[in-house]
C-alpha cells in the first residue's frame, strides 16, 4: 500500500540493508537485518524493519530458521506497526 503511494514511473528507490550474523556453533547462528526504504525520488522515507532469526541446520538438506520481524510503514502522514512472527 505505502508503495503505491510514494513509488511512481520513473521514481528513484533507495533500499539500504544491513546484515549481521553471528555464528553460534558449528549448526547454529543467529542473524539480524535491517532495512530502510525511501521512495519519491529518494527523499522520503517510507517503511523500516529490523528482523532477527536463530537459524538451525537439522541436516544436510534442512535448515529451520524462526524469526521475528518490526516493520514500520508510513502509507501517509503517520508511522503504522505490523509485528510479523515467522
Amino acid at each position: 500500500l505505502s508503495a503505491r503511494l510514494v513509488n511512481g514511473d520513473r521514481d528513484v528507490q533507495f533500499w539500504p540493508h544491513q546484515t549481521f550474523e553471528k555464528k553460534l556453533n558449528e549448526k547454529g547462528s543467529w542473524s539480524l537485518d535491517l532495512e530502510e526504504r525511501f521512495g519519491g525520488g529518494a527523499a522520503i522515507f517510507y517503511h523500516a524493519y529490523i528482523q532477527t532469526n536463530v537459524n538451525a541446520k537439522i541436516g544436510k538438506w534442512l535448515e529451520i530458521s524462526p524469526g521475528y520481524r518490526q516493520t514500520f510503514t508510513r502509507p501517509r502522514d503517520r508511522w503504522l506497526r505490523v509485528y510479523d512472527p515467522m
